[in-house]
């Protein structure tokens, strides 16, 4: 089982110092964007389902799926070489690969997973001291910027820095992750 909750908040760096949300989604309001302006999020690979779990000290909507299913965000023209997405997961196992984007509509193993409890940017970066546990949700930040920085917060700490000079943490032509 894979949660997601309140989360897929989506931001662009519009100004070295200003960031402003694009697209939230919290799963009160299913798939759908929380302002109805974003795209609504599809389900992969067989539906999840919708409930209530207690997230962070908070009864929330989440979406649970099993194992070789997720949902896809169609970022389209939004999604650039400089980004952040904000995410609130928990994972039931947390060893070996677990998947957390996919920047390449699943035609390459290239993203960001969870490798035994840690951030792994692969092929490139693989976080240490196992901030993320089995059954607890955890708080993480994705950033990249237009110098091929790419960074992974976990709960607010820095848990892995990498070079993107290859483009792995930029969509393909479908500009979905």
């Amino acid at each position: 089982k894979k949660a997601f909750a309140f989360l897929i908040c989506l931001l662009n760096y519009f100004l070295v110092f200003c960031q402003a949300p694009v697209h939230s989604y919290d799963f009160s309001v299913g798939f759908n964007e929380l302002n109805n302006s974003g795209p609504v999020l599809l389900a992969n690979a067989g539906l999840g389902t919708f409930a209530t779990d207690n997230v962070c000290l908070t009864s929330q909507s989440v979406y649970q799926f099993a194992a070789g299913q997720g949902l896809d965000y169609a970022v389209g023209s939004l999604f650039t070489n400089n980004y952040s997405i904000e995410m609130v997961f928990e994972f039931t196992n947390t060893n070996g690969f677990r998947r957390v984007l996919d920047y390449k509509n699943l035609t390459t193993d290239f993203g960001l997973y969870v490798l035994n409890s840690n951030l792994y940017f692969y092929p490139v970066s693989l976080g240490t001291g196992a901030p993320i546990a089995a059954g607890e949700y955890v708080h993480v930040v994705v950033t990249r910027n237009a110098v091929d920085s790419f960074k992974a917060y976990v709960n607010g700490c820095l848990h892995l820095a990498a070079e993107d000079a290859l483009a792995r943490a930029i969509t393909d032509a479908t500009n979905k992750i």
